[in-house]
């Protein structure tokens, strides 16, 4: 049960997260006539130590931002069971 709510909780925070960064979005655009926004916007995510190159995406981060939101996701799906369905089929 615990599990059930908490992938129902990650679902739902996950869409009102979209939603309201798509409203965010229109309504900008509203307010600016269509204007995009600059390039050169630094946000906190562009401090982050370890900078590498990532030359297929174009991209110049810190490393340590893929690898804690890939640890994340991999807390999440070993607590929901993402994958369990193998361990059925290998039981002696």
């Amino acid at each position: 049960m615990v599990i059930n709510l908490a992938y129902v909780f990650l679902l739902t925070s996950v869409g009102a997260l979209m939603l309201v960064e798509s409203l965010r979005a229109i309504l900008r655009l509203r307010r600016r006539g269509g204007a995009p926004r600059k390039l050169h916007q630094h946000t906190w995510v562009h401090g982050l130590p370890l900078k590498m190159r990532f030359r297929r995406s174009r991209l110049y981060i810190s490393a340590l931002l893929p690898l804690g939101l890939g640890f994340l996701i991999g807390v999440l799906a070993a607590i929901m069971g993402v994958g369990g369905a193998l361990s059925r089929w290998c039981r002696p």
